[in-house]
């Protein structure tokens, strides 16, 4: 469920001792929602209409005249949705509410779909009419950020920094975030977060042109945690059907739902990987210290220059700073390219997280989930401060979709032969001089 800006729903509630707001609460629990109970005073609550603005306006009161209520909330809230809740003994007052500013009106005794669906459809009309007064004005509406995860080469974890990067934002900004499996030949977002479903990014492309939010929901696996992923196709026929120009039209609507995107895009150059590349706001081009990663991060960056979008691309340095690893100073100068965060090698933590499909970040401890809440910093704008403040501990990697029964995936059906990140083991006791590192380097034609 989507507000206005595509943050948590905020619900404010005027209610008069009914013990509506438990039941309420109840009804709305697994939704992404918060839901305030206004002061019984209507003065009051009318300021704090003003000072919380919410986006919908739940009204369940007894021996008052509620269309004069209903009319001084409308004034109050600058036209918000209006939902009144009516008893049965209530029912001759609806036209009366419904002309003095409410925009439905439901019987207490709602159940949970019938509200949810109300709410739903209040919240998604309202985001249309706001659109299209914004387009008939030449107002720019307000985008989501779209942000790529692209591996300079297989095998540098670019899927786990994706993964916790996605759970990690969720946590710091408790907006809305999606995660996108872009990479449809080889995609292992699901196996990373132990979802099992057959929805995916190929049921969206019959819909192309009447995308909007039911059709995402709808598309989307939710895990636990409140992040929506979509899947890569779970077969290579499914997959064949996506196409670049599908993947740029999705992603536009995706703006539109939630305020981050992070997409996990193939290391191949294909037609899909060039269109999110193209679409995004922002690229973590992922690589870790060694010569053959580092080659391709360098490849990349030319390209970037190229296609016009090197502005865009932060250099993300995964197992930084580990046992025969090249030095930071020697990548930065060598791929003419600053590094934007380095993310601390992991070798025990990360592999045991990942087997078991669950988020990294949740343990404190861990030199992983230390650089992944830098780089949640980096595209959020928060502090580290404000960070560590929202942090929660990993969620259970458990899921569920509301149009299909998503299960844990058995472990006979893991592909353990997949990216070698998942099967790093611990660093050895190596040592590589630094002067051997610097000859190696030198053979490699890094930047223009």
């Amino acid at each position: 469920m989507s507000g206005n800006s595509g943050s948590r729903v905020r619900l404010l509630l005027l209610e008069d001792g009914q013990g509506q707001a438990e039941r309420l609460r109840a009804l709305l629990r697994d939704e992404n929602i918060d839901l305030s109970v206004a002061a019984h005073d209507l003065d009051d609550a009318l300021r704090q209409v003003r000072s919380l603005l919410p986006d919908i306006l739940l009204v369940t009161l007894t021996g008052v005249r509620l269309p004069a209520v209903v009319e001084r909330l409308d004034a109050a809230s600058d036209g918000k949705p209006i939902v009144v809740l009516l008893a049965t003994e209530q029912a001759d007052s609806a036209r009366e509410v419904l002309l003095a500013g409410a925009r439905t009106v439901l019987p207490t005794d709602v159940e949970r779909d019938e509200l949810v669906d109300t709410l739903v459809g209040i919240l998604e009309r309202d985001r249309r009419r706001r659109a299209a007064l914004a387009k008939e004005f030449g107002v720019e509406v307000e985008q989501g950020q779209v942000i790529a995860v692209h591996g300079a080469k297989g095998g540098v974890g670019a899927t786990v920094i994706a993964v916790n990067l996605a759970i990690a934002t969720l946590q710091a900004t408790r907006r809305r975030v999606a995660l996108v499996d872009a990479n449809l030949y080889s995609g292992d977002v699901a196996a990373s977060l132990n979802l099992m479903s057959r929805s995916s990014l190929a049921d969206l492309t019959p819909h192309l042109q009447e995308l909007d939010r039911d059709f995402l929901d709808r598309a989307a696996v939710h895990h636990a945690s409140g992040l929506r992923v979509f899947l890569a196709p779970d077969d290579f026929v499914r997959a064949q059907v996506i196409e670049g120009e599908h993947i740029a039209r999705i992603l536009k609507v995706m703006r539109q739902q939630f305020d981050y995107i992070i997409v996990d895009t193939c290391s191949l150059p294909d037609s899909v990987t060039s269109a999110a590349l193209e679409e995004s706001d922002r690229i973590l081009l992922i690589t870790t210290p060694e010569l053959p990663s580092l080659k391709n991060a360098a490849r990349f960056l030319r390209l970037a220059g190229d296609f016009g979008y090197r502005n865009k691309v932060n250099l993300v340095l995964n197992r930084g700073k580990s046992r025969g690893a090249i030095g930071d100073g020697d990548i930065e100068s060598h791929l003419h390219a600053p590094i934007s965060v380095t993310i601390g090698s992991d070798g025990r933590t990360v592999p045991a997280a990942m087997n078991a499909g669950e988020p990294v970040i949740g343990q404190r401890r861990s030199r992983f989930a230390g650089g992944i809440w830098s780089l949640t910093e980096l595209i959020t704008g928060l502090s580290a401060r404000k960070l560590k403040r929202n942090q929660h501990p990993a969620t259970e990697a458990r899921s569920e979709n509301n149009s299909r029964t998503v299960a844990p995936l058995p472990i006979r059906q893991l592909n353990l032969a997949g990216d070698p990140a998942i099967a790093a083991t611990p660093e050895r006791a190596v040592e590589v001089t630094t002067q051997p590192q610097r000859r190696l380097l030198s053979r490699i034609r890094f930047g223009r």
